[in-house]
């Protein structure tokens, strides 16, 4: 999808693979003054934040996504860059997500939302103090 280079915000990445929503949730957060790169899959993401050795605020991050599932993502991204803030948006029970693979200090959006509960959650989430080390569930 790209990056607008005029926008000066924190720099999230932004894994969905739903094109008509990737495009939505781009535009929402690229409006609230972040620089957002959208990719449509796990395998991207890892390829696109080596590249940038990391150099993301905040991941948004789907939990569905064909291949690697968001929360294997997640694991990955947190043990290779730690400072990166993860939120989990997914259209899964919460109760559903946590016992498959969120630990209960990682944030979850569950869909469908607002545009104004996204961008309220990604400043939170920016807020937050790092979740490390974090404890991931078995999974089943």
């Amino acid at each position: 999808m790209g990056e607008v280079a005029w926008s000066s915000g924190p720099r999230i990445l932004l894994v969905e693979d739903g094109p008509p929503l990737q495009i939505l949730l781009t535009r929402t957060l690229r409006d609230a003054g972040y620089r957002v790169h959208g990719v449509t899959s796990a395998e991207e993401a890892l390829v696109w934040l080596e590249a940038e050795a990391g150099g993301v605020a905040v991941m948004v991050s789907d939990v569905g996504l064909p291949g690697m599932d968001g929360c294997t993502l997640a694991r990955t991204v947190l043990t290779k860059w730690p400072t990166i803030r993860v939120l989990f948006i997914t259209g899964y029970g919460l109760d559903d997500m946590r016992a498959l693979c969120c630990p209960d200090r990682l944030p979850v959006l569950l869909k469908p939302f607002a545009p104004r509960e996204l961008v309220e959650r990604v400043a939170r989430t920016l807020q937050a103090a790092p979740w490390h080390p974090v404890r991931w569930p078995e999974r089943p």
